[in-house]
């Protein structure tokens, strides 16, 4: 799916054993038919444009030639400052700094993904739903099933995030049809809390989180990887420690936002050299592979800041 020359969905699927023998020209058509079953909330609102006989066509398009042309020129003469009113620049201005709004405060904004097709675990889950608050960057990963009904993840919700952050004033979420169903819309309208839709060019995106959303989705894949089909029920170290894992763009670790104090955790006593615990060995366990996980952040982090670079030109003032 492209939008703007840039493409921001992909699909695919297997051929069937009946579609392998259809002709050149009817698999074409079936590709046609389903991306329209897979995106076909897109057509909605859409206006259906209506054929005109060829004259009429031939004479609207010899009459628009030079419109591209006049449409420029009144563009750039729109934007000279003697025409330009001190009600635009205000407009302008409000714009901006909406965009830009920080939420005052923790756990008043946040937003959600999914991250689907992990292997399956013992206890059947194959996705995480991750969850973000823009403000703390804090996060909470909960394992799921892909086809979950709506309904059981929004008790996952009230569970997991209302009873212990409250009702969060706006949502930004993506497309993703469990986000668009109508029972999820209505919950939330009698909630209170606003759902911001987001694309490749939605102007209210927090490009922070989209990014830590990438880097826990590289970071999360790579735990699966590593922990098989366990890795459901060691979803909560990986959890703990990403929010204490120091993050640049807020210059501490979200548990420290959030609660306004350091972790104190087994790991922490041992990076400031306390006698390491000689107790349970599920502490020394758990303390060894919480070092592992936080390895494999911050391998994430340095791989997104790679790819970024990549793309970034040095500019010369």
């Amino acid at each position: 799916l492209i939008q703007i020359e840039k493409v921001i969905a992909y699909a695919s699927r297997q051929l069937k054993i009946h579609e392998k023998n259809y002709t050149t020209h009817d698999l074409k058509l079936g590709v046609v038919v389903f991306a329209l079953k897979m995106w076909r909330h897109y057509l909605y609102g859409t206006r259906k444009e209506r054929s005109r006989p060829l004259r009429v066509r031939t004479l609207v398009i010899k009459m628009g030639l030079n419109l591209p042309k006049k449409i420029l020129e009144a563009q750039t003469e729109a934007l000279k400052p003697k025409n330009l009113s001190a009600e635009m620049l205000e407009a302008c201005s409000e714009k901006t700094s909406q965009r830009k709004k920080i939420p005052e405060w923790k756990w008043e904004k946040i937003t959600m993904d999914f991250i689907t097709k992990l292997p399956k675990t013992t206890n059947g889950y194959d996705t995480i739903w991750v969850i973000i608050d823009r403000l703390t960057k804090s996060a909470h990963f909960l394992p799921m099933r892909e086809n979950d009904p709506i309904e059981k993840l929004m008790k996952l919700y009230m569970k997991e995030l209302v009873t212990r952050h409250g009702v969060p004033v706006s949502i930004i979420s993506n497309r993703d049809g469990r986000f668009t169903s109508l029972f999820w819309q209505a919950l939330h309208k009698a909630l209170g809390t606003r759902l911001d839709m987001s694309t490749a060019y939605h102007p209210e995106t927090d490009g922070q989180s989209e990014r830590t959303i990438r880097t826990l989705e590289d970071m999360l894949r790579v735990s699966v990887i590593d922990f098989g089909k366990s890795w459901d029920r060691h979803q909560p170290l990986v959890e703990f420690s990403y929010n204490n894992s120091y993050h640049t763009s807020i210059k501490a670790a979200p548990f420290e936002v959030l609660y306004g104090r350091k972790c104190r955790s087994p790991v922490c006593w041992a990076e400031v050299g306390y006698a390491q615990l000689t107790g349970p060995e599920i502490i020394h366990e758990t303390t060894k592979k919480i070092v592992q996980i936080k390895i494999k952040i911050q391998a994430a982090r340095d791989r997104q800041k790679s790819y970024a670079d990549l793309k970034r030109k040095p500019m010369d003032f």
